[in-house]
């Protein structure tokens, strides 16, 4: 049944995915082409603009997404979804799923869009045109302080938490629609994720300041270093420069665990559709 839901959440959303992903590459190729050419002001536009893309990608995938998730299961097109014979915890995994894939893919289609346009911005900054050059480069000046080890983990670690997002927006989306906060509308969704956030920032805070731990230089290599902090500097982002905190890490693990948790619960206890 997950398969056959993988392939619905497939055929409903791929017109939505292509044009994110083609769209967006289309806009990235053409900025780099305006770049390239060194005209007065489409130039600067197309570099704006290929930089803007690039970097929204990701964002803008998994907001379109989680945006389709509330619509499919909580509006008009929810009495369907809902009315699908099967376990609600079913369908929600399915879509979640799905959403992680398409995140992936989302993370591919930014790099094949930051390597187009490198082609064009690197000059621009004294550096090769060519992206697999920039990447040796790059990867060769960072094996200096960090093992292979580590930047592989650094790595993962970095696309595991780009895959929390869409959790989080999955719960604030089904906590807001359940009663009362569904007699807001797309409001109920909009307050939970102001409340979440709150919540999130002080939990985050909490973790960072009673676990000082974090990447800095050590004897000249990347290492797990401690380091001292108050309540006030930790919220405020104003600890020391030099090392990187991450307390958020397990933070946002327990947070994305609740909240797989929690909305599968509401997927089985408290669906409410307005």
């Amino acid at each position: 049944m997950t398969a056959t839901l993988l392939k619905h959440e497939f055929l409903r959303t791929r017109t939505l995915l292509g044009l994110l992903f083609g769209g967006g590459l289309a806009i990235v190729a053409l900025s780099t082409l305006f770049a390239l050419m060194k005209w007065p002001v489409l130039s600067e536009l197309g570099v704006a603009l290929g930089l803007l893309i690039t970097f929204i990608m990701l964002p803008a995938t998994q907001i379109a997404l989680a945006v389709e998730y509330w619509r499919s299961s909580y509006r008009q097109q929810g009495y369907l979804t809902q009315s699908i014979p099967v376990k609600g915890s079913t369908i929600f995994w399915s879509k979640m799923l799905w959403t992680w894939l398409a995140s992936l893919v989302a993370m591919a289609v930014t790099v094949i869009s930051a390597a187009i346009f490198w082609t064009a911005f690197g000059p621009m900054v004294g550096l090769s045109g060519n992206p697999f050059t920039m990447l040796g480069e790059t990867l060769d000046f960072v094996s200096q302080y960090a093992s292979s080890g580590m930047i592989v983990g650094l790595l993962i670690a970095f696309v595991l938490q780009m895959l929390v997002w869409p959790v989080q927006y999955f719960f604030c989306a089904s906590i807001g629609s359940e009663a009362p906060l569904n007699r807001l509308g797309i409001g109920g969704p909009i307050v939970t994720l102001i409340a979440f956030y709150l919540v999130t920032q002080v939990i985050t805070t909490l973790f960072i300041m009673f676990m000082p731990i974090g990447l800095g230089l050590e004897g000249g290599s990347l290492a797990f270093v401690g380091f001292e902090t108050n309540f006030l500097d930790a919220f405020a982002g104003n600890g020391n420069d030099d090392v990187m905190p991450l307390g958020f890490v397990p933070a946002l693990a327990i947070i994305a665990a609740v909240c797989l948790w929690r909305t599968h619960y509401s997927w089985n206890h408290k669906v409410s559709l307005a």
